[in-house]
């Protein structure tokens, strides 16, 4: 993005001085086209009923109130324009690019804090079976909520969470602790661990999900997002998979598991399935 718009800069600038005498000579002649269109323009909208109602068709309706909105969206088409202009123009070579590993940290300034993390999910996932394995009503009865409303509450942070652990798992593996075989079974351990921590939590957002549909029913929005956390699952387990057998194909996996992914959520037509689960709720 940076370097589009670098670029689009400095392709308006060589246009702009290639042209700079052509440009005021455009400039000059579009404002005084501008002045007569004006002045003639409400003279004779105010001469001739017609004439105003043909004139106020072809005026564009300006809105002050959406303009900000508009703004950005114009400004947010641009940037990508010039960012998906730049990169046909000049391709990234992704398998030329080099990632440094970061500095190594030692085992204890590397592991607590992850050793931390799993404890928190640990503690939560205790509450969460908890309450699938009777504990339900009681928590309905003390906190007040609806089976939907207990759903809809915690669905998006459990989804953010397991994003969160993606990105927590990369830089884990940045500074990982790797001089000897001890160091690499530790890195396995704590992550691994973590990994099947947030698989229970993929699930339990599913759940909740599960409990929102039964409820409202199904939408285009609870269908997608629904799909988004069962492939994010996928790709802990994937990661999972590297910690095992090792990471060299893990980028190729992720990326063929994407494509899997949206074709298999355009063949199952989620919109045959809002449809049908809908109509057998009514």
């Amino acid at each position: 993005i940076a370097d589009g718009l670098a670029w689009g800069g400095r392709g308006v600038h060589a246009r702009v001085a290639d042209s700079r005498g052509r440009l005021g000579v455009v400039l000059r002649s579009t404002g005084v086209a501008l002045v007569l269109l004006i002045v003639f323009g409400a003279l004779f909208a105010s001469a001739d009923a017609a004439f105003a109602d043909v004139l106020g068709d072809l005026m564009p309706d300006v809105s002050m109130k959406d303009s900000p909105w508009r703004v950005l969206l114009f400004v947010t088409g641009l940037i990508g324009a010039l960012a998906a202009a730049y990169t046909a123009a000049a391709p990234v070579r992704w398998d030329g690019i080099t990632i440094r590993r970061g500095k190594a940290r030692g085992r204890l300034e590397w592991a607590m804090p992850l050793i931390v993390l799993n404890l928190l999910f640990a503690v939560f996932i205790a509450i969460q079976l908890t309450v699938l394995l009777g504990g339900y009503d009681k928590v309905m009865a003390e906190t007040s909520l609806s089976h939907a409303q207990y759903a809809r509450q915690g669905f998006w942070q459990l989804l953010w969470a397991t994003l969160l652990t993606l990105l927590v798992i990369a830089l884990a593996l940045r500074w990982a602790p790797r001089g000897r075989e001890g160091d690499r079974t530790l890195v396995r351990s704590v992550l691994g661990v973590l990994c099947l921590l947030t698989l229970t939590v993929v699930a339990s957002a599913l759940r909740r999900m599960d409990l929102y549909v039964d409820e409202y029913g199904l939408t285009r929005l609870r269908i997608s997002v629904a799909a988004v956390e069962l492939w994010l699952g996928v790709v802990i387990v994937l990661i999972l998979a590297a910690g095992v057998f090792g990471a060299r194909l893990l980028p190729r996996a992720v990326a063929v598991s994407a494509a899997v992914a949206v074709l298999t959520f355009g063949l199952v037509s989620p919109d045959g399935l809002i449809a049908e689960q809908n109509v057998q709720r009514y």
